[in-house]
């Protein structure tokens, strides 16, 4: 079953319409000139895909965030495999995890010193990074 959601911008008598419909991220629009307020008689002046689908990785934002002993962090990308590297401020690797599908992956920090840094997802010749908290 397709997951359908429109969200659209009224620009003065013209509205855009964005729809995304099930988990591709396809985007379609539509300019409608409004024929009478408040009311569906429109007319389609232009329409057609915008964007196909959004291929880049995603990294979500860690939680908890700052993290104490452990924390979780979700990827997705199309690649067979993937790379989640942890860098301190310096730049220095010090943890690298990789990861086969998109999914949930749990990062230990227990080990690590009170700081920040910086987690990376690697996929698909691409790179993805957001910044983690520690604080025992």
């Amino acid at each position: 079953m397709s997951q359908l959601s429109c969200s659209y911008v009224r620009l003065s008598t013209f509205l855009f319409i964005k729809v995304k419909i099930g988990w591709d991220f396809k985007y379609f629009c539509a300019i409608l000139k409004v024929k009478r307020l408040f009311s569906i008689a429109v007319t389609v002046l232009l329409a057609g895909v915008l964007a196909f689908a959004d291929d880049r990785p995603k990294i979500g934002q860690n939680y908890p965030n700052p993290a104490k002993e452990k924390t979780f962090v979700d990827v997705e990308f199309n690649s067979s495999e993937a790379t989640i590297t942890l860098s301190n401020i310096l730049g220095e690797i010090i943890y690298v995890q990789k990861v086969p599908r998109s999914g949930t992956y749990t990062i230990n920090v227990t080990e690590i010193p009170e700081g920040v840094y910086f987690f990376t997802l690697a996929a698909d010749g691409q790179k993805v990074t957001k910044k983690l908290t520690v604080k025992k």
